[in-house]
């Protein structure tokens, strides 16, 4: 494996600079009735298709992209998946990228919308039975995967959990996926905008305001407002809970408990510890709503932030994805898996308890908690549970499990 990733390392920068592809781009156009406009669809085709030979078929993966971006702002992975095709990695699929650009605010957040149309439905709806006529795809659940990045991984999540006959996983990027957290962005928010009353609008360089805008626009939109949406947050820069209540039912944790992930569905997600919009709070908090459920899944957190470690996180994306379709074609479902992703601390928010989940226990030999600023105020050599930690002030703190071979990192908040 590490010759594997030394081999990628050195391959994908140089099939990033070449001037030629393994596959082929195709941008699909058609008149969407969802979204009422015109909308298209980027293909990546494996190398050898033949639009002729309609018995070898292909898995299908569908990738969301992010809010203020387009569909070609993910064309880097195209010289990652010529990697991965190149060094037999993974078996060759094909990859679709559908637009979920919309106006105003430059961001559909794949929901239907009364600002911005139904791009929900325009994912599952359309794109997918689209490709399905025009390529020569497997046609069913088990060969078909959906992945994104931030605004995508929202939108992909969604997707599973409202459409569970149409992929056999997921993968998900920093995804924006528990909403009520978001008092982590109010005080950067507010920066943004001067001091109080604050009236809020989407401008050029207020990256945190203009996500809440774009999310207003999709899970709170009001024609009758000044700026078409109803904002979450008052002039003098507090929730509201009235806006609020709308978001709710579009909050992906909230939305495990009413739409039940399929019990064969392959979930993987990941996000940076330095997520600048606070994101890995969010997907701990998904991945403890998940063990609570029993739901069985894989997340990482990494160090990075938003973007930066994408690009080495991607080719694991595809990997999961591979392993989960050859398992359907095998009929072995020994789905990949790092231990290391069963480890988790939960509630998260928590109080005066802190529990945890290992699945090495023997192996535990230290526990160890830090505060934000890196000072280190517990250390513990039992791995008892829970760990005490009603003598601590409210704030944001890492767990450090260490290990005989490794160490791992959780965060979690005392409110």
């Amino acid at each position: 494996m590490r010759q594997l990733a030394t081999f990628l390392a050195l391959l994908i920068p140089l099939l990033a600079q070449a001037q030629f592809r393994l596959g082929k781009v195709e941008d699909v156009t058609f008149e969407s009735t969802a979204v009422g406009r015109e909308s298209t669809t980027r293909v990546y085709l494996p190398p050898g298709y033949d639009q002729n030979n309609s018995h070898l078929k292909y898995p299908v993966i569908l990738t969301l992209h992010g809010a203020t971006v387009g569909y070609e702002a993910y064309d880097f992975m195209f010289p990652i998946i010529d990697a991965l095709w190149l060094s037999g990695s993974i078996e060759h699929f094909i990859l679709v990228m559908p637009d979920g650009r919309a106006e105003p605010f430059n961001g559909s957040f794949f929901t239907n919308s009364s600002l911005y149309g139904n791009y929900e439905d325009l994912i599952s709806l359309e794109v997918v039975p689209l490709i399905d006529s025009l390529y020569h795809t497997y046609g069913t659940r088990e060969m078909r995967a959906i992945m994104g990045h931030s605004m995508g991984a929202y939108g992909a999540f969604k997707q599973i959990l409202k459409h569970p006959d149409l992929y056999c996983a997921i993968a998900a990027h920093s995804g924006p996926v528990h909403i009520e957290m978001l008092q982590s962005l109010i005080p950067d928010a507010k920066a943004e905008n001067g001091d109080p009353p604050y009236v809020w609008n989407h401008t050029p360089g207020k990256g945190l305001t203009n996500l809440m805008m774009t999310m207003a626009g999709a899970f709170s939109p009001n024609p009758n407002s000044f700026n078409l949406v109803d904002f979450p947050l008052d002039e003098n820069g507090e929730l509201l809970d009235s806006v609020m209540q709308k978001w709710n039912p579009h909050n992906i944790v909230e939305m495990v408990r009413w739409h039940m992930p399929a019990t064969d569905l392959a979930i993987y997600f990941d996000c940076g510890s330095q997520d600048q919009y606070y994101l890995y709070e969010h997907n701990q908090a998904l991945s403890d709503t998940l063990s609570l459920y029993g739901i069985r899944h894989e997340y990482f957190e990494y160090l990075g932030d938003h973007t930066s470690g994408l690009v080495f996180r991607v080719p694991i994306a595809f990997n999961f994805i591979d392993q989960v379709f050859a398992g359907y074609q095998t009929g072995i479902r020994n789905i990949w898996k790092n231990d290391e992703a069963l480890v988790t601390v939960y509630p998260n928010p928590t109080s005066d308890q802190l529990w945890f989940y290992t699945n090495k226990p023997t192996e535990l030999a230290q526990i160890r908690i830090y505060t934000s600023t890196g000072k280190q105020i517990l250390r513990s050599t039992s791995s008892q549970n829970p760990i005490d930690v009603s003598n601590l002030p409210a704030g944001f703190y890492m767990a450090v499990f260490v290990y005989q071979s490794s160490t791992i990192h959780r965060p979690f908040i005392i409110q």
